[in-house]
Order: structure tokens, then C-alpha cells, then sequence
């Protein structure tokens, strides 16, 4: 039972590392570095603003998809998927592209972050969170969780 509860956690601690890890090439540096960004790249804050906006655009329309994807394929792969894809990504980054490339990449980590990163993280903590065998439960909703051991 210690055993189970270890595992749960791990896993948990997992579903975190990644979901903020995932983010942090398309929000959390350029936030951070934008001055540098914006010299290095030799763009605006205008033109950046528009790749993070086709970002969002093609963000909005992954979300429509995501669920059946996640229901339909197997949640380790998609965010496996997922995690290497926005990596690579990163990789392309470093290569300082010009703005055009720049803007196919923030549709590309649209892609990666939310239609096979996000639906499968939450389709992972959904099935995370309804795992109690040991207290006879199904849920969460329930009188006690696995939280309790």
C-alpha cells in the first residue's frame, strides 16, 4: 500500500514537472528575456505579439480536439509526443529564425502544448485522481480519497 501511495505521488510530481516545463519555451522566456528576444531576433514587440497570437488562435482550436484525441490514444505517447515535439521546437528557436519561421513555430508549440500536451494531462490527472483502490472508492467525490494513507 506504501508502495502504491509512493507511485501515485511520483506521478503526480511527474504531471506538475511536465505541465510547467511544457510552457516555458512559448510563454515563460520570452516573458523573462523579451528585451533580449526582441534585439536577438531583430524583431518588435509588435511582430512577437503576432506569432504568440497565432499561438493562441491555433491553441483555441486545439482545444476542440483534444478530448476525442486523448479518449482515442494512449496519454503517455501523446505527451511524450508532445514534450519532444515543443523540444525540438526549442531547438529551432535557438537557430534564431527569421519572423516567418518564428510565427510556424508558436503554431507548431499550439500543436504540441495543448492538442497532445494539455488534453493528455488532463485525461492523466482525471484518471490520477479517480485511482483509490485501497479505501474501496471511486473518485475523488468520495467520503475519503487515497490522500488519506
Amino acid at each position: 500500500m506504501r508502495q502504491f501511495a509512493v507511485r501515485r505521488a511520483l506521478s503526480l510530481s511527474v504531471l506538475i514537472i511536465a505541465g510547467e516545463a511544457i510552457f516555458a519555451l512559448p510563454f515563460v522566456l520570452p516573458r523573462v528575456f523579451r528585451p533580449t528576444i526582441l534585439e536577438t531576433f531583430g524583431i518588435t514587440n509588435t511582430e512577437l505579439g503576432g506569432a504568440m497570437s497565432v499561438y493562441g488562435v491555433v491553441a483555441m482550436a486545439a482545444y476542440f480536439f483534444g478530448g476525442p484525441l486523448a479518449d482515442r490514444f494512449q496519454v503517455r505517447k501523446m505527451m511524450a509526443i508532445a514534450l519532444w515535439g515543443t523540444a525540438l521546437g526549442g531547438l529551432c528557436l535557438a537557430t534564431v529564425p527569421r519572423l516567418s519561421v518564428l510565427v510556424a513555430l508558436y503554431a507548431g508549440w499550439g500543436v504540441t502544448t495543448i492538442l497532445l500536451f494539455w488534453s493528455g494531462l488532463l485525461r492523466a490527472t482525471r484518471e490520477w485522481g479517480w485511482c483509490a483502490p485501497t479505501l474501496g472508492t471511486k473518485g475523488p467525490m468520495t467520503s475519503r480519497s487515497s490522500f488519506a494513507t
